[in-house]
């Protein structure tokens, strides 16, 4: 682009998004932290969280590979305050699957089954009348 067709208040922006080779530069927009629930910093409330999501915790190998992946995510993500793209890198996985770990986690410390929906009530097929 010629710098003669650029208006004046055009290259003064030119001159203030761009350093001295002519590139851009490129600005990461902070958000704000993200608030750390309570139970996450507590052992005991984590401990609780893992039991209530995964029974058989001690006798089941694949309840105990997923209670330890969540154990890490709590660990990386609420604790450390690491984002999410961060903690699936540590655990070499895929960020779609921390952010949906994370949403199961939310659900269960909220008292809700891990797919969101309400604890109790008729489980199984109903019965005909």
């Amino acid at each position: 682009m010629n710098n003669l067709a650029l208006g004046s208040g055009m290259k003064r922006l030119r001159k203030r998004i761009t350093d001295a080779n002519g590139m851009m530069r490129i600005h990461r927009i902070r958000k704000p932290g993200k608030k750390i629930p309570a139970w996450a910093l507590d052992d005991k409330a984590v401990r609780r969280l893992l039991l209530t999501s995964f029974p058989k915790l001690q006798s089941n190998r694949k309840q105990r590979d997923r209670a330890s992946r969540w154990n890490q995510i709590i660990a990386l993500y609420f604790r450390l305050n690491m984002s999410k793209t961060a903690t699936a890198q540590e655990l070499g996985l895929k960020r779609t699957i921390v952010h949906r770990a994370i949403q199961r986690i939310h659900h269960v410390a909220a008292g809700l089954r891990a797919n969101g929906s309400p604890r109790g009530g008729k489980r199984g097929r109903p019965k005909k009348t």
